[in-house]
């Protein structure tokens, strides 16, 4: 069922996606407004337990992968080393803090990596088409635009359940790969 917060949610990230893309940038206030409405969202679906025990294991998560990332980065380079802006915009990390808010725990690395993989792709595939060596990623608007699709398609065929991990058991883990 279709109701506005689904509406307002798709118009956000949409929003996120066209700002990142065109301006190399996002509006910070998208941030905690799409945070509200994924909140909102996911608290209709599964209720409170689970919609904050799903958030901090999506947050712990991102913190230490950001550690590792930082770590990584502070070894390579033999001191503290700063990743935001360096390799990640605040605006990557933010919109990753806000899909805490809806994805539950597997879906959200599952979201994670293949958002990953799709931008891989989409930059590889910029770099070919524009013979450029550097080129500036829209990670947060890159994610946007795949998560809205993927609500889209939640919206219309409601087997997908971005709220909760069971249809990967049910479709995967039970079923057989």
């Amino acid at each position: 069922m279709i109701t506005t917060l689904n509406l307002l949610a798709l118009l956000a990230l949409v929003s996120v996606c066209y700002q990142d893309m065109r301006y190399r940038g996002v509006y910070w206030i998208f941030f905690p407004v799409l945070s509200a409405l994924f909140f909102f969202l996911k608290l209709k679906q599964v209720g409170w337990v689970n919609t904050l025990q799903d958030a901090g294991y999506a947050i712990t998560f991102l913190v230490v992968q950001l550690l590792l990332v930082w770590l990584y980065f502070s070894v390579k380079h033999r001191k503290l080393f700063n990743i935001v802006d360096s390799y990640l915009g605040l605006g990557d990390i933010l919109f990753l803090l806000t899909l805490a808010f809806y994805l539950s725990p597997l879906n959200y690395v599952v979201f994670y990596l293949l958002s990953l993989i799709l931008v891989l792709v989409y930059v590889l595939v910029t770099k070919r088409i524009k013979g450029m060596d550097h080129i500036h990623i829209p990670l947060a608007g890159l994610q946007a635009a795949f998560l809205a699709m993927l609500l889209f398609w939640d919206l219309v065929q409601p087997q997908l359940q971005l709220c909760q991990d069971s249809w990967i058991y049910k479709t995967y883990l039970f079923n057989g790969i």
